[in-house]
């Protein structure tokens, strides 16, 4: 089995390496445990997304509340999760971000599910440090008429992913807010 690991090419897209896992483990839950057991200010309650295939299933009323705390750069831990069916499987991604001062967010995700073409998967991203994409970017989200807009509602998945809610990411290992 290989996990994947991601590393930024330019702002706003990631590119997946895989590798071998040693000793069965995955290298970056670490990373993924030491943002989630990060203390302080929960700033929203987690924000739960369902869809079916690429198409939100609902609009979860958190979005208001992650969005507006994005917006304005509210210090903070802030969950957001993703949960995806499709017709070959099923999977969820659990996104943990903890917002700095300054407008910075260290970030770490969990994927696991199952498709067809894959079978069952469990994959941990590194943290990765960055910038909030632009205040403007988190109110047209929290005020936009179709709420639905996949950019402002961040797909992420375990083999790529584009970044909307952040510029200039890093690895640099967990860091608490």
């Amino acid at each position: 089995m290989t996990t994947e690991t991601e590393a930024m090419t330019e702002v706003g897209t990631t590119e997946v390496a895989t590798t071998e896992p040693t000793g069965g483990a995955d290298p970056d839950r670490a990373d993924f445990d030491a943002v989630a057991a990060c203390g302080g200010n929960v700033v929203c309650p987690e924000w739960i997304q369902y869809f079916a295939e690429s198409t939100a299933e609902t609009l979860a009323p958190e979005r208001l509340c992650v969005f507006s705390g994005l917006q304005s750069g509210v210090v903070g831990r802030y969950t957001y999760v993703v949960d995806r069916e499709f017709t070959n499987g099923h999977y969820t991604t659990t996104a943990i971000l903890q917002v700095h001062a300054d407008r910075e967010v260290t970030f770490s995700m969990h994927h696991d599910g199952f498709l067809d073409e894959e079978g069952p998967f469990d994959l941990y991203d590194a943290a990765m440090t960055c910038t909030l994409a632009e205040a403007q970017f988190f109110g047209d989200c929290a005020s936009a008429s179709d709420g639905l807009d996949t950019t402002c509602l961040w797909l992420p998945d375990p083999w790529s992913s584009p970044l909307p809610w952040f510029t200039g990411c890093v690895a640099m290992g967990p860091m608490c807010a």
